[in-house]
């Protein structure tokens, strides 16, 4: 006998099923880049999402978390310079006209 009633179970694998399917962020920003710049630069996105998840999970997997955690001070430290780079990062956009509006369009 399931540890769990069948109402339940079908609930769940529903829901399971459709969060394993639906495209994630970094599918949908390897298929941005992808469309944007070519094979070439979709491939050199592909491999710069796998060093993120690989560097996040070797920091997983030798306590990072933990030591943040436990020390406030590297946490504040960690989220000022995220702080910064993700200022720098708007900073960028703007000055490269990402957010330019057009307007000549219906005209």
């Amino acid at each position: 006998m399931l540890p769990v009633d069948w109402p339940t179970l079908g609930v769940y694998s529903v829901t399971a099923f459709a969060i394993v399917i639906s495209p994630g962020p970094d599918t949908l920003l390897i298929l941005r880049y992808t469309l944007a710049g070519g094979r070439r630069v979709g491939i050199a996105t592909v491999i710069g999402v796998q060093i993120g998840i690989v560097v996040h999970t070797a920091a997983a997997i030798v306590g990072l978390a933990l030591l943040i955690v436990s020390l406030p001070m590297v946490f504040k430290s960690i989220a000022l310079v995220g702080a910064l780079y993700l200022a720098f990062l708007g900073v960028q956009s703007f000055r490269a006209g990402i957010f330019s509006v057009d307007t000549t369009v219906g005209v």
